[in-house]
């Protein structure tokens, strides 16, 4: 018996109904694993996909409701198959103390710019080619997969930071200062070879951005800002901002909240 006709045969998952997963969290967790051991003898056995780049991260894979099942798989994997997974959020908001506004220089234009308080920085997505999803599109700080060398998402955030943006961070800077303020599920069909079915973990840094530097990747951003928070009602409406918007209320909601 090959590997395929055994998955399939042996482990192939038995329907589960929502009872089941919500009242079970052992039970989801082995349906997860027969689920992920069917798919990956499926994968090898008759696509054999070569996988580069950001396809190759591993990432680990969650439960429909949200448990980690310490499986990991390389990303272009888990968007083949569906699987769920954890993605981060991270916004900047700007919170300047005795000031309403100061002139900060723009990391990607090298232009003035003034920022004033309790507004958010923002990124607009590069052109297509060079970003196949949403290109052009306007977007929260930074958003990202929470990878498998992540212990947890404010470790993703810090990585992401460090690594991929080449931040300068306030040399007193404490992870504990990241908020997660809320948590959201997004389901989308990009192509028939890629679903996307995450679970976004958001958190929001209040921060004097004369201390805090974001170093955009020149390509995959094409320009950056901070805007005031409300505008974000006003660049969804006008379809501007990438569809993953789920963080907009509770973000307006503390925000606004500061005096």
């Amino acid at each position: 018996m090959d590997s395929f006709t055994f998955y399939s045969e042996v482990l192939k998952p038995r329907p589960k109904t929502p009872e089941e997963i919500m009242l079970n969290p052992d039970y989801s967790i082995l349906n997860s694993q027969r689920e992920f051991a069917y798919a990956k003898a499926r994968w090898a056995d008759t696509m054999q996909p070569k996988m580069t780049g950001s396809d190759a991260e591993l990432v680990r894979i969650l439960t429909r409701n949200g448990i980690d099942t310490e499986l990991v798989a390389p990303r272009g994997f888990v968007h083949y198959e569906g699987f769920w997974h954890s993605a981060i959020v991270m916004v900047l908001v700007a919170l300047l103390k005795g000031t309403r506004f100061v002139t900060i220089k723009n990391s990607l234009t090298g232009k003035d710019e003034v920022v004033t308080t309790r507004s958010v920085l923002m990124q607009q997505r590069g052109p297509a080619p060079k970003v196949k999803k949403y290109p052009e599109h306007w977007d929260i700080t930074a958003a990202a997969h929470v990878k498998n060398v992540d212990n947890t998402p404010v470790d993703g955030i810090y990585r992401e930071l460090t690594e991929e943006m080449n931040a300068i961070l306030p040399e007193d800077i404490d992870l504990r200062d990241f908020l997660q303020f809320t948590n959201f599920d997004r389901q989308e069909i990009i192509s028939d070879t890629n679903i996307e079915n995450q679970r976004y973990f958001s958190y929001v840094y209040f921060t004097d951005p004369t201390l805090f530097t974001i170093k955009y990747n020149d390509g995959e951003v094409q320009d950056s800002r901070y805007r005031p928070v409300m505008e974000l009602w006003d660049m969804k409406e006008e379809g501007i901002l990438h569809p993953r918007t789920e963080y907009i209320k509770p973000l307006c909601d503390m925000v606004l909240r500061l005096r």
